[in-house]
C-alpha cells in the first residue's frame, strides 16, 4: 500500500508554538519572507525582502491560522486597517521579543506541504534513503540506565 502524501506540519508547529508564546505571556513576531508568491504586507515596511510583524492579539484581529497560512488584520498607520495575508512557505521564523533564542524556524526548502521541519532539529533524511523504507534498527547496548526518582 503506498502511503498517502501528509500535509505540512508548519501550521501546526506555528499554531502551538503560538499559543506557548502567549502562555508565558511573551510577545510573539513573526519573520517573514516577502519574495514568496501569494504574501500581502505593507510594502513600507519591508527590507531586505523581509518584513517582521507583532502578531499578539492586542496588536491584530481576526487571526486565522490554516493549512495554507496564516492571515489577519492589523493596524500601520493611524486608523487604517490592512489585510494581512501570508503563506505558510513564506514564514521563515516565529519567536518571542523577549526570548528571541526561543524560536521555531521553518525550513524554506519544504514548501510543498510534505511536512515541512523545524529549522533547529534536524529532519532531513540525508542517507539517501529514497524509498521511504526506516532505517535498520541499531542494537541496544546494555540495560536501560533507569532510575527511581523522588
Amino acid at each position: 500500500m503506498t502511503p498517502k502524501k501528509m500535509t505540512s506540519k508548519k501550521p501546526h508547529l506555528f499554531r502551538a508554538f503560538y499559543d506557548w508564546i502567549l502562555e508565558n505571556k511573551m510577545t510573539p513576531y513573526v519573520l517573514v519572507d516577502t519574495e514568496k508568491k501569494g504574501v500581502c504586507v505593507p510594502q513600507d515596511h519591508i527590507e531586505d525582502n523581509t518584513i517582521t510583524l507583532d502578531i499578539t492579539p492586542i496588536a491584530i484581529k481576526n487571526l486565522v491560522i490554516s493549512q495554507d497560512g496564516i492571515q489577519f488584520q492589523a493596524r500601520f498607520t493611524v486608523g487604517v486597517i490592512t489585510h494581512i495575508q501570508i503563506p505558510i512557505n513564506a514564514i521563515i521564523k516565529l519567536y518571542s521579543s523577549e526570548k528571541p533564542e526561543e524560536n521555531i524556524h521553518f525550513d524554506m526548502e519544504d514548501d510543498d506541504g510534505d511536512g515541512g521541519e523545524e529549522g533547529n532539529q534536524s529532519g532531513s533524511d540525508d542517507d539517501g534513503n529514497d524509498d521511504h523504507t526506516p532505517p535498520p534498527k541499531q542494537p541496544i547496548k546494555g540495560p536501560p540506565h533507569l532510575r527511581i526518582v523522588k
